[in-house]
């Protein structure tokens, strides 16, 4: 048995969630995303970064949070052997797969990372402000 970690990259709206939910197979194998980690106690996402230094660095706080999680329940998945685990965030940077690379390497699973491109024209479901996905826009970086 091959032992894979897929990595979905991309800008909010492209469709990295779908995608993942797609390959999962109807949810036999773990999808992961920081945006999994950012409900509050009635479900609804909030990604919003405010208007006051407060409230951006809460949101801040709150984000690192989210991806922390996202990392710690990705090396759960891992070291319990699942052989798919799928892992949707924007990764803009290649440095952001480090850690995910060495998740993999130390579990023995392949990494596999794929950029969802955003050919369809979708929104961001999550209310993403259009200045912070120009900016990450601007920054995605790749290796071909």
């Amino acid at each position: 048995m091959t032992k894979i970690l897929y990595i979905l990259r991309g800008l909010p709206g492209a469709g990295k969630s779908f995608v993942a939910d797609s390959l999962a197979v109807d949810g036999e194998f773990p999808v992961f995303s920081a945006d999994m980690f950012l409900v509050d106690e009635n479900g609804e996402y909030m990604y919003d970064s405010g208007e006051t230094e407060f409230d951006r660095n809460f949101f801040g706080y709150c984000l690192r949070n989210a991806h922390r999680t996202c990392y710690s329940k990705t090396k759960e998945a891992m070291e319990s052997g699942i052989e798919k685990v799928f892992v949707a965030n924007t990764f803009v940077k290649e440095k952001d797969l480090t850690e995910y690379q060495e998740l993999a390497k130390t579990y023995g699973y392949v990494f596999v990372s794929m950029i969802i491109e955003n050919y369809h024209g979708s929104k961001n479901v999550h209310n993403c402000k259009e200045e912070t996905v120009e900016k990450m826009r601007r920054r995605f970086t790749f290796k071909l």
